[in-house]
């Protein structure tokens, strides 16, 4: 852990603290196993995601369990009510004062959590982002996967579904999310290069992580845009409001969705044929993978993060590192043929 004065500084802020956790759930809190390398220490390590209680996040969590499993190190995740970049400033700054030896931060917005990222590190903390490939003050970004592959894939998934013709649209949680846009970025010069006969028919949308506003929005998309042949999006929550859109219009054999979501939350509209194809990363395993990196920071051991290293979980045994960026190999594509593989 740290040093005396950094716990005396975490027990100084104790009741700040409690105020945040109270509503987060604790994870794992470590056994008698070691940290890797460092004797019978343990590091705490953190999560700080962007909304907390979805889906997503809590399949992450079973990464952060397996990971204290393996290892001892005590985990925890935390978020913000609301996808905010001020909310999640304040998770950020409570868990500095709280004394983590680690942070996994994946923002809702990266340039508005650089600057509370920078307060980590001068307080000694290891910091990994997530989704985040933009941010200067971190130690690594840990990506599943490099996003321009990712976004031509939404996009030829799309457009075969499409006929290669046809209006679509696009969205993104936050358009300040940098894996978002980086997703549609791909997506959209790939369609303008081999597919001339579809058109975007509007900027993209910022649905904020949230089904009901995205169903809201889709809706009016439809009646602003009858001819609306398809639409991708990027973050979990906007595809099943936009399927459940698509759906109580009677437009599922009209209007292709695709776009990045888990089954647990959009399998209903993949069985009904409103949402056509889904694709996403197992968030467990990039907590994980994260949570490992997270510690090889904590130890003094970031000379090992370069090509091919096993960071001890699917998707991240031989990683890419380019620069501060390390990227996993693995998406998972699904339709209804194939969603009863997964059970999340």
């Amino acid at each position: 852990m740290k040093t005396s004065a950094r716990l005396m500084a975490a027990v100084a802020a104790a009741t700040l603290v409690a105020t945040v956790t109270a509503g987060c759930s604790q994870v794992g809190q470590g056994g008698s196993g070691s940290g890797s390398g460092s004797g019978d220490a343990t590091h705490q390590i953190t999560f700080v995601n962007k909304i907390d209680g979805i889906a997503w996040y809590e399949r992450s969590k079973l990464g952060l369990n397996q990971y204290t499993d393996e290892t001892g190190n005590p985990t925890t995740m935390v978020g913000p009510a609301g996808a905010d970049p001020a909310l999640q400033n304040q998770v950020i700054q409570q868990q500095i004062a709280a004394g983590a030896d680690g942070l996994i931060i994946n923002p809702v917005s990266s340039s508005a959590s650089d600057p509370v990222a920078k307060q980590a590190m001068d307080a000694g903390i290891a910091v990994i982002s997530h989704e985040a490939t933009d941010m200067q003050s971190v130690d690594f970004d840990i990506e599943a996967f490099e996003a321009k592959p990712y976004g031509e894939n939404m996009m030829k998934q799309l457009a075969e579904l499409m006929g290669e013709k046809g209006q679509y649209v696009a969205w993104v949680g936050s358009l300040s999310s940098k894996s978002h846009n980086a997703f549609i970025d791909a997506a959209v010069a790939y369609q303008k290069e081999h597919y001339p006969d579809m058109t975007l028919v509007t900027d993209r949308i910022e649905d904020n992580e949230d089904q009901q506003g995205a169903q809201d929005k889709m809706v009016e998309l439809m009646a602003t845009y009858p001819d609306l042949k398809g639409s991708i999006s990027c973050s979990m929550s906007a595809l099943p409001g936009i399927a459940r859109a698509v759906e109580d219009k009677g437009k599922e054999d009209r209007i292709a969705v695709v776009g990045t979501s888990l089954v647990s939350v959009a399998g209903q509209y993949l069985k009904t044929g409103a949402a056509d194809h889904i694709m996403f990363w197992d968030p467990s395993e990039t907590a994980f993978a994260a949570a490992a990196l997270a510690n090889l920071v904590i130890e003094g051991r970031s000379d090992e993060v370069v090509n091919g290293i096993d960071l001890g979980i699917d998707g991240y045994h031989s990683v890419k590192v380019d620069g501060k960026v390390v990227y996993g190999d693995k998406w998972i594509d699904v339709t209804a043929e194939n969603m009863d593989e997964y059970d999340f």
